[in-house]
């Protein structure tokens, strides 16, 4: 309501109304008195009222309707004028809370109510709650790098050592303990991904990706073990595509093909399927299978359902953290052997 077309539009609909109520008057004025007098030997036709100068008629409703779109007008803008105020409080209230501005004035939670007040402290429980998070996850980074760059340093001269003694030193303990300086270093640039997963710190880079290349670029990296266990790995059904980024998803599948081959005996089933929903990707082996109480914890992290196990107890989380960064679930199930169902969802 702040320009002359409104005011020109109410005017119209306020000079059309007060001229079907002059007519809708007139009209029935004059047939209730046509009941009682024969008005028509008296000279009137279809109205009682007679207006010699038209002009003064037409004057009339015009001033009528003008007033009486003038009065709406007004009152209109008015509460047009509060509202608008009322938004502009509001805006500002939110500008200068988004700016750590907490303080609080009275008058102006007087003007707000109770809108202030509900709006205020649901603002500030988020704020709070965010920032606590955001503050809780950097401490748990800070905490793993400190732990990671302490490590470094021993791992370092640990390499060092190694390289010497190979020459001169006694093997099957150096390969021991290679394979320890190995794991630690694993569990480092593990713990290193999870961190920064968990403070959104990863930019992942999608592409298409297709799931048979997928899979043969994770087994490639699983080559020695492939070979020395004499496992065979057979992938069935169609290939398909994703969209993903494909050096992480390579990253959560050799973590979960890994655990299927530490447990299998001869062969490991890969089976690809799609529907309207999903993408799934079945990887079975032909080992003794989960305990059922371990179905429920082996994504957790450091979770070793075989505390014998040479695993350090993080690569099926960090699998299940980056499947999910992809719109992708992974379940553990018993199906003559250990089965692993990973869904691809549709975005």
């Amino acid at each position: 309501m702040k320009n002359k077309k409104d005011f020109l539009l109410l005017f119209i609909l306020s000079l059309i109304v007060a001229f079907c109520i002059f007519k809708l008057v007139e009209t029935f004025y004059f047939l209730e008195y046509s009941k009682i007098v024969d008005v028509k030997t008296l000279g009137y036709k279809q109205s009682l009222i007679v207006f010699k100068n038209k002009q003064k008629l037409l004057l009339f409703l015009t001033l009528l309707s003008f007033g009486f779109a003038g009065i709406i007008y007004t009152i209109l803008q008015k509460r047009q004028d509060v509202f608008d105020q009322y938004l502009r409080q509001v805006k500002d209230r939110l500008e200068k809370i988004s700016r750590g501005d907490y303080s609080m004035d009275i008058g102006e939670m007087e003007k707000l109510g109770d809108l202030y007040d509900d709006l205020y402290k649901l603002v500030l429980e988020l704020k709070e709650k965010a920032d606590q998070n955001y503050q809780d996850k950097l401490e748990i980074k800070k905490s793993l790098e400190d732990i990671a760059h302490q490590l470094k340093t021993p791992l370092a001269s640990m390499e060092i050592m190694l390289d010497l003694e190979k020459m001169e030193g006694d093997e099957s303990y150096l390969k021991k303990l290679e394979e320890e300086v190995e794991k630690m270093t694993y569990l480092i640039s593990s713990l290193l991904a999870l961190a920064r997963f968990d403070v959104n710190e990863v930019r992942l880079h999608y592409r298409e990706v297709h799931i048979r290349d997928l899979l043969l670029s994770s087994l490639e990296s699983l080559d020695s073990i492939l070979e020395k266990k004499k496992i065979e790995v057979d992938v069935n059904g169609p290939d398909f595509s994703i969209q993903g980024d494909f050096s992480w998803l390579v990253e959560a599948f050799i973590n979960i093909l890994q655990n299927s081959l530490n447990y299998g005996e001869r062969k490991i089933q890969i089976h690809l399927a799609r529907n309207q929903t999903y993408k799934e990707v079945r990887i079975q082996d032909d080992g003794p299978g989960f305990q059922e109480g371990d179905l429920q914890k082996i994504f957790h992290r450091f979770y070793k359902a075989d505390e014998d196990s040479t695993g350090v107890g993080i690569g099926l989380n960090l699998a299940k953290t980056i499947l999910e960064k992809h719109n992708a679930s992974i379940v553990a199930e018993n199906r003559e052997g250990g089965l692993f169902i990973i869904k691809f969802y549709e975005d």
